[in-house]
């Protein structure tokens, strides 16, 4: 009798929850890393409001969604100060265990893991960022500008 119970049990419970939520469930948690390190990390929802504020290496725990079926979307800036910064967009796409749903869970799973947030994955996982490369910069003397490149400068007083 108690081994029915228990299976029965068992069945009910993945019955009831979503395979993302059992796998890939709670906060995404996302690695950041940062050449040269101690760089100040701070990230902002679509809403701009601070979500996280860390030092470079450091793990971001951050909620997978908005809402039901509603993604988050995050900007992660990464800055140190006479070295440079580096923005980077998180963006959402499908948890590859939500498709469980199809073959165990039913619309159950489906509507337990867009619930939760557990539906949505985050890229990049991790984010590793090397501070201070600079972009060229081609110097010319004046006497080697073009005439469209002359009329397009601005005098500086």
């Amino acid at each position: 009798m108690k081994i029915k119970v228990l299976a029965g049990a068992l069945v009910a419970s993945a019955a009831l929850t979503g395979c993302a939520s059992i796998f890939a469930g709670g906060p995404a948690k996302i690695d950041i890393t940062s050449t040269p390190g101690d760089a100040a990390v701070t990230i902002t929802n679509a809403d701009g409001a601070v979500v996280f504020n860390g030092t470079t290496p450091t793990t971001a725990e951050l909620a997978r969604s908005r809402g039901f079926f509603s993604a988050e979307r995050y900007t992660v800036t990464i800055e140190k100060p006479g070295v440079g910064s580096e923005t980077v967009q998180l963006s959402s796409t499908a948890n590859g265990w939500t498709f469980g749903n199809l073959l165990l869970g039913g619309i159950i799973g489906i509507v337990i893991d867009g619930t939760t947030g557990a539906i949505f994955a985050y890229t990049p996982k991790d984010i590793d960022v090397t501070l201070g490369q600079s972009a060229s910069l081609d110097v010319k003397s004046m006497d080697m500008l073009s005439d469209e490149e002359r009329e397009t400068l601005v005098p500086i007083s």
